[in-house]
């Protein structure tokens, strides 16, 4: 912990590598199975419930990985400082949890011969392109101090992209008032309680402000 509340980063990569592969290797297969799962049970269209419940676990590590390192600042206990140095590998299990989704859309329409339509291609290929440029410059930011500062901007630009788009879906679920709202309200009550946790956290790592241990 460095003066200010701050959670100091960790410079060896290799040493956070053995909980960033258990990490994303769960993610990936909580991913499946919920995948599975759902094509196996739901009558109709099993493929587009797969990607909604994938999606909403992908949600849940995004809210995670978003309020790690802030939550540590705003509550710097041993558990949430420990939680917030694996901020970077929770969005890498948010990545791969995400894209599962993604293709749980496109990979049933190709296999079975379906065209998907042009909005649901024009999304789920710029989704996947701030996927991929997501991934690099997180990984790029976190191996070395090269051109670091504009991999952050690449990696807040597409933080923000998912956090918006996430909101804007639940306030479109929640406005015609579909089964599953219970889930979009607590899906915009935690992307919101994150965002506030972040600026919370911002306030407290000003010039002159510190945290109370």
């Amino acid at each position: 912990m460095t003066r200010g509340g701050t959670v100091r980063p960790v410079p060896d990569l290799a040493a956070r590598a053995p909980h960033g592969a258990a990490l994303i290797t769960c993610a990936f297969i909580i991913s499946a199975s919920l995948a599975i799962y759902s094509l196996v049970i739901t009558n109709g269209d099993g493929a587009r419930a797969a990607a909604q419940l994938v999606s909403r676990f992908a949600v849940l590590l995004f809210s995670a990985s978003l309020s790690a390192k802030p939550l540590a600042r705003v509550f710097p206990t041993d558990f949430l400082r420990s939680t917030a140095l694996e901020a970077e590998n929770l969005r890498f299990a948010f990545l791969i949890a995400y894209a599962v989704s993604i293709a749980c859309v496109i990979g049933p329409a190709e296999l079975g011969g379906q065209s998907l339509s042009w909005g649901e291609l024009v999304y789920s290929g710029f989704d996947s392109l701030v996927l991929v440029l997501l991934a690099i410059a997180t990984w790029r930011e976190m191996a070395g101090p090269s051109r670091r500062r504009e991999w952050r901007t690449i990696r807040m630009i597409g933080t923000s992209y998912f956090w918006f788009a996430f909101v804007f879906s639940d306030l479109v679920r929640l406005s015609k008032s579909s089964p599953a709202s219970s889930w979009h309200q607590y899906s915009l009550t935690l992307l919101l309680s994150s965002a506030g946790v972040w600026v919370a956290a911002r306030a407290l790592s000003r010039p002159g402000r510190s945290v109370r241990h």
